[in-house]
């Protein structure tokens, strides 16, 4: 074998064996132990070495090519150095279009592993979200904690909201970056969201020029709304559903003060945190409602009689000195209620006392529903004026007979109050003491 032809096998055998790495390079790098750091070095290196192979083999061929030409007196003629070269040439366009598909193989492989550690950090927040929407008192804390991790994992993004549907409208439940108090007010139809493309509401959607799309889409009053309380400073909105039981539950925005800041990748991201975040959303409000029928009463809304004692003897186990006064109602001949009307008229009743109730005192104080037509509290109020004032105030309210299912029906009611600073540091002579009290005032009321 002559030497020109060595030469040749060594470049063809050289050649192979790059195609080769080539072809293996993407199971290799496809590794889930390695890092995008590392698979950018690997990508360099391997780049480097055959451009730098590539310009060895063609040099020296072409040198062992004319120095043959040279030792055979000329008899190695063009043609043979323009043939070998011609093949060289073919077999580096060849590899040239293996990179260039190794490149594309290796650049998606990069992506998607960026994307896959980015879901893997989601999937490590929805975990930490789950424990920590345990420890929230109601849907509002769940949303602001959800909204923060939101903007934390999508790139660009500076600000959020989140919009619950109820009753044909979509309401903003939180927001970070925004007034909130201002544009909680604002009601918002459908249509009026992205939603107004029946095509895109079940999916996450990119909407470049948020401040153009509210101005065509908006109602001219929440537009303003919105103008006013400085909520259109940004440039883009990715809007994506919250879905719970196949139903639209509400839509999670991240905005952005950069146009054009999301893509296709952010798209698929906030996707599937939604898909994520809509099950820990069931999950809380699951747990809201047991809660609920486990704490308060189903009629009234104030705490049933169980949930009440409860909380009476955590204040007393704590043995703190914060006084307090506890007192007791009772609703005045509600049984002739009853008897005359019915039980959904006297249902009526109780609902309409208990709002009267809760509004007189205010959702800071505990009260309850004791059973039947007897009703307690637990008052941050030590100041006995101030009490008996409420409870006039309570008693003016109730002077105008109710107006229920066209029956006017007059509500009285009598009451009595003790204090824990100056009546007893026990339970049963706190009730007791009030008790009393209370019948006394009825008997006063005949």
């Amino acid at each position: 074998m002559t030497n020109i032809n060595k030469k040749i096998l060594t470049l063809e055998l050289s050649l192979a064996l790059i195609s080769v790495l080539v072809i293996y390079l993407p199971k290799i790098i496809s590794s889930e132990n390695i890092s995008i750091i590392q698979l950018v070095i690997i990508f360099l290196t391997m780049n480097l070495i055959i451009v730098k192979l590539m310009e060895y083999i063609n040099r020296k061929l072409i040198i062992n090519l004319r120095e043959k030409s040279q030792k055979d007196n000329g008899r190695m003629d063009d043609i043979n150095i323009f043939k070998h070269s011609k093949n060289l040439s073919n077999n580096l366009y060849l590899l040239k279009d293996q990179l260039e598909i190794q490149n594309s193989i290796v650049n998606k492989i990069s992506k998607d592993k960026e994307i896959l550690e980015r879901m893997s950090l989601i999937k490590d927040c929805i975990l930490k979200i789950n424990r920590e929407i345990i420890k929230k008192d109601n849907v509002e804390e769940v949303f602001d904690y959800i909204l923060e991790r939101a903007i934390k994992f999508i790139d660009n993004a500076h600000k959020g909201s989140i919009l619950v549907f109820k009753d044909g409208y979509f309401t903003i439940a939180t927001s970070i970056g925004f007034n909130h108090n201002e544009i909680k007010k604002i009601k918002l139809a459908p249509k009026e969201t992205y939603f107004c493309d029946k095509e895109f509401m079940h999916k996450a959607y990119i909407i470049n020029n948020i401040s153009e799309f509210n101005k065509i889409n908006m109602e001219n009053n929440n537009y303003k709304k919105l103008k006013d309380s400085n909520a259109l400073n940004i440039k883009t909105t990715l809007s994506c559903p919250i879905v719970l039981n196949d139903k639209v539950y509400g839509i999670l925005n991240v905005d952005s003060h950069i146009q054009d800041a999301f893509n296709e990748d952010d798209k698929f991201l906030i996707n599937y945190f939604s898909e994520e975040i809509s099950k820990a959303i069931y999950s809380f409000k699951l747990m809201e409602e047991k809660l609920y029928l486990a704490r308060y009463d189903s009629l009234t809304g104030l705490y049933n009689r169980d949930y009440f004692i409860e909380i009476l003897d955590e204040k007393y186990d704590k043995k703190n000195n914060e006084d307090f006064s506890f007192i007791i109602i009772d609703l005045d001949k509600f049984k002739e209620i009853n008897d005359k009307y019915g039980h959904i008229i006297g249902d009526e009743v109780l609902k309409e006392f208990s709002y009267k109730l809760k509004d007189v005192f205010g959702k800071n104080e505990i009260l309850a529903r004791y059973g039947g037509d007897e009703f307690v509290g637990i008052l941050s109020i030590t100041d006995m004026s101030i009490i008996e004032n409420k409870m006039k105030k309570l008693k003016k309210l109730l002077r105008k007979p109710m107006l229920i299912e066209d029956e006017e029906i007059l509500m009285k009611f009598s009451y009595g109050i003790s204090s824990y600073s100056d009546e007893s540091k026990d339970i049963k002579k706190l009730f007791k003491k009030a008790d009393q009290k209370m019948y006394r005032d009825k008997n006063r009321n005949k």
